[in-house]
């Protein structure tokens, strides 16, 4: 009986040494064709039984030329099938399920075009009555006129739905919050001179006595909208990205901005930037120069039912010639009105981010868990250390929030014929060993700096079996030389560079750039300066 104490207690001590989020299948569901594109995903109590259903909008591929929502149940059955096919001139690009009353409704988003030479764009919005399969109204909103070649401009306008919410008013109308991303492009031929404008738009409409009307355009917004119970505002982010280039003269620039705004809810809205972030990219005779150029933005703390205690976090990745490249992540309180911290370590790499969300660690809820392809890493809400990362099983593209709390996690399957939905393998628990590891960055950093002839590159390994690899590249990004290729001991390690290539060949004056890798992930990119 002694023994079988013990053991209990030995695996029970093992488990919370080597903390580890597992993940279990739920259920899955298939498409009805192969060829479908999901365009949204909703959770939504379709058949009133108190259970939220998956419902999917499906895009056919153009020759198909149609469109379908479709309800699964949480086995994976499906509930209900919603076909349509589209009009002439008529794309299909979301749909989105809500009630009042005794009525669902659907809202469809599409992009369509109307004449040749003059081609005018527009964002057309149809509401059904979801039970009985009928058009209720639609209603187009002017996107862009287009102009053709013949004027030596040719100009075209897209637009692309990004995302939906609504907010019922006390007289049973409905403002509906559309955002999208809005393109315009222009190629002036006499000089081949060619632009791309792409701006983020929340474009509202009003649902009163079965009419849709438009409301009003926002800028700078759309991209996200979040909408929380307890908060006085919706939150929105927004993007602008402006590219311009030349077929004949070897310059191209772009430039993106990123915004954080508070939107009123109402019917014309009051609109607050909190934050906003820019960069720019040139390329001059093949030279690359970045500065400050932010990629990747995304907010974090989705599913998030603690807002107002622990506010919202950020990451993006930013490119900069004289400093290398940099991850940032940030934590901004409920009113915007400071950054609460503000960190730039990661143990998981710096790819994209492909999804996040909030959870409970140790049976505390204020931490937040996100996946970089088939890693994952958990961050503490409060102070921004890092107290978990692992490699992961599964790569949601996107997590939802049941009522019930519990978390879905949705896989595509490898044959694109339908997805997989997991759930965690029990609660999160992360032993106390773990999170009171000092979760030190990657640090990197050289000296002297600039130099001449030796400098001396340190860097920080967090584990012994950490594979390392510390390369050096010119300012045009190529390959110097290979410093580092071995498994490194933890802690501080230190190497010399002298200036020469893997040629053993001394190399010239000028900028150049020593990047970390560890596991196969870039970590850090610094630049340092010789001079001779």
């Amino acid at each position: 009986m002694k023994n079988l104490i013990f053991i209990l207690i030995l695996v029970f001590c093992s488990t919370l040494l080597f903390s580890q989020v597992n993940f279990e299948l739920d259920f899955s569901f298939e498409k009805i064709d192969s060829d479908d594109e999901l365009t949204n995903l909703q959770l939504f109590d379709y058949d009133n039984n108190g259970l939220e259903d998956v419902v999917i909008s499906y895009k056919s591929d153009i020759y198909n030329n149609c469109w379908r929502i479709i309800c699964y149940s949480q086995t994976g059955s499906i509930l209900e099938i919603f076909f349509q096919e589209n009009s002439e001139n008529e794309f299909f690009q979301k749909g989105y399920l809500l009630k009042n009353n005794d009525i669902t409704y659907l809202l469809t988003t599409f992009i369509y075009r109307s004449g040749v030479f003059l081609e005018e764009v527009y964002l057309r919005i149809k509401v059904f009555d979801f039970n009985i399969g009928s058009l209720i109204c639609e209603q187009d909103h002017l996107i862009g006129v287009g102009q053709s070649a013949s004027d030596d401009t040719f100009i075209s306008y897209s637009i692309n739905t990004s995302a939906i919410t609504h907010q019922m008013l006390p007289i049973d109308e409905i403002i509906f919050y559309i955002g999208a991303k809005h393109h315009k492009y222009t190629h002036t031929t006499q000089v081949d001179e060619y632009t791309d404008h792409d701006k983020s738009m929340i474009y509202k409409f009003l649902l009163s006595n079965n009419n849709i009307n438009f409301l009003e355009e926002i800028e700078n917004a759309g991209e996200r909208i979040i909408v929380y119970d307890t908060y006085d505002c919706i939150i929105s982010t927004g993007v602008y990205y402006f590219h311009e280039w030349s077929e004949v003269w070897p310059e191209e620039y772009k430039s993106w901005h990123y915004r954080i705004n508070l939107v009123t809810p109402e019917l014309q809205s009051q609109v607050q930037e909190v934050y906003h972030i820019n960069g720019s990219y040139n390329n001059w005779y093949g030279e690359d120069l970045y500065e400050h150029y932010p990629h990747h933005f995304k907010i974090l703390t989705n599913n998030d039912l603690n807002f107002l205690d622990f506010g919202l976090i950020v990451y993006y990745k930013e490119y900069d010639t004289d400093f290398g490249t940099s991850m940032h992540f940030i934590n901004f309180s409920s009113d915007f009105v400071d950054s609460l911290w503000v960190k730039e370590d990661s143990f998981i790499g710096d790819d994209q981010i492909i999804s996040s969300t909030c959870v409970s660690v140790n049976n505390e809820d204020h931490y937040v868990m996100y996946f970089r392809e088939n890693q994952l890493e958990i961050r503490n809400r409060i102070d921004g250390d890092i107290v978990h990362h692992q490699n992961s099983s599964i790569s949601p593209f996107t997590i939802k929030l049941k009522s019930d709390g519990e978390l879905l996690f949705f896989v595509e399957q490898e044959d694109e014929a339908g997805y997989d939905v997991y759930v965690l393998d029990g609660e999160i628990q992360v032993s106390a060993e773990e999170n009171e590891l000092p979760v030190t960055n990657y640090e990197l950093q050289n000296y002297p700096n600039p130099f001449n002839p030796t400098t001396t590159i340190e860097f920080f390994v967090t584990q012994n079996s950490d594979f390392v690899n510390l390369e050096i590249y010119n300012i045009k990004g190529q390959k110097v030389k290979t410093l580092v290729n071995a498994h490194c001991e933890k802690g501080i390690n230190t190497v010399v560079w002298d200036g020469a290539n893997d040629s053993n060949k001394q190399v010239g004056t000028g900028v150049y750039f020593f990047q970390l890798k560890v596991d196969g992930k870039t970590i850090k990119t610094k630049k340092m300066m010789l001079l001779k």
